[in-house]
């Protein structure tokens, strides 16, 4: 007896030592603390309080059960959700951060293929995600490429580029064209055949898509591929850039209203006139640059239409409608050509030959988009990026 009493208040400092951190209400006079009977309030306080939410839901899928982060949530997307969402032409952007929420929420009932993706659908019909400035958007959207967000420039391709203070990587063939082209192929092509129609797009273009890849993701990396085309982007002036940005279609919707005009002459100081106007507008919409700056550059473009207009103006200085609209168009379609300035000699040395292959580029491009989608977007895209 006593050894042990001799021993225990030392054994309980010990244990006080290594398992309790030094306690201010201790040093200043507070009775020692019981750690036993401390750990048995707390263990009677999680059994008489509120159940925690267990980590290790699941949803049980053909009675098998699938955690949130285990390998079976790839393929229950890639086998039941994507296609679902596909066939609907809805976004799959995201939606498998959606489904690993679906999980772990503990939608536990049972599923077989059948009721899988209607409840998981179900459920995505009622999430909304935050967008900036306040408010919510629903989740389930239809993929537009409209909508796609512009990839991010490497820094490399800055560098190859010798972009400088103030300067953009300025399209020539813009990205405008590009976008719509492709939104068109997508819009023209059954649900059910898109993935496979824009995998062989993609691996013609030298893009090795994956087998799990949902057709946005497919269709993103065409459209990252072609928009940071190296071929058809100089390092220019800022604001000389977003003037051309705005003006041309603006520009070119103008000489589709003369080609269609029912007139058989125009006065071309007329069309020169309206021209200018609208690329002047557009230059006001600019909020790079000085206004002298943004002068000089429509002051550029206007010499540019007045040579072009008066060309085919006859003694009277009338021209036929059809004729200037025609012009006009291909001024639209080529502003940024004769104002591109790049910075380092790949861009100049062959110069003439690229903007040859890059106007014809633009002009196929614009065929297809006039006419809805008629012809190979995959062989101009192959021209675009030199591989035809």
């Amino acid at each position: 007896m006593g050894t042990s009493s001799e021993f225990a208040p030392k054994e309980r400092q010990q244990r006080g030592q290594r398992h309790d951190r030094p306690a201010t209400a201790q040093q200043a006079g507070s009775p020692p603390i019981d750690l036993q009977r401390a750990a048995g309030n707390r263990a009677l306080a999680q059994l008489l309080g509120p159940p925690r939410l267990s980590l290790a839901r699941n949803i049980i899928f053909e009675g098998k059960p699938i955690t949130p982060y285990s390998r079976d949530v790839v393929s229950l997307f890639a086998t039941y959700v994507a296609p679902e969402l596909e066939s609907e032409k809805l976004k799959a952007r995201g939606i498998k951060t959606r489904l690993v929420k679906f999980i772990r929420d503990g939608h536990d009932s049972p599923y077989d293929r059948a009721t899988f993706a209607k409840a998981f659908m179900s459920w995505l019909g009622t999430q909304t995600r935050k967008v900036k400035g306040g408010g919510e958007v629903p989740v389930l959207r239809e993929f537009e490429v409209m909508k796609m967000g512009r990839p991010s420039w490497p820094a490399e391709l800055k560098v190859s580029k010798g972009v400088a203070a103030g300067d953009n990587l300025r399209h020539v063939v813009r990205n405008a064209t590009l976008k719509r082209a492709l939104d068109i192929e997508v819009k023209k092509v059954k649900a059910a055949d898109a993935k496979e129609h824009f995998r062989e797009i993609a691996e013609h273009l030298g893009i090795n898509p994956k087998e799990s890849d949902t057709v946005d993701q497919i269709v993103g990396a065409i459209y990252k591929l072609v928009y940071l085309n190296p071929k058809n982007l100089f390092a220019g002036e800022g604001t000389t850039n977003q003037v051309i940005g705005f003006s041309a279609d603006t520009v070119r919707q103008y000489g589709e209203e003369l080609v269609e005009s029912e007139d058989d002459l125009i006065l071309a100081r007329r069309v020169i006139d309206e021209v200018v106007g609208r690329v002047e507008g557009a230059a006001k919409r600019v909020r790079a640059g000085s206004d002298t700056h943004k002068q000089q550059v429509v002051e550029g473009i206007a010499e540019t239409v007045g040579q072009a207009i008066q060309s085919i103006a006859d003694k009277d200085g009338m021209v036929l409608s059809k004729n200037a609209g025609d012009m006009v168009v291909d001024i639209g379609l080529g502003l940024g050509f004769d104002l591109v300035d790049g910075r380092v000699p790949e861009d100049t040395a062959d110069y003439a030959e690229r903007q040859k292959n890059l106007l014809q580029v633009e002009t196929e491009l614009d065929a297809f988009i006039r006419s809805g989608g008629d012809g190979s977007l995959t062989n101009i895209f192959k021209m675009f990026l030199g591989l035809a």
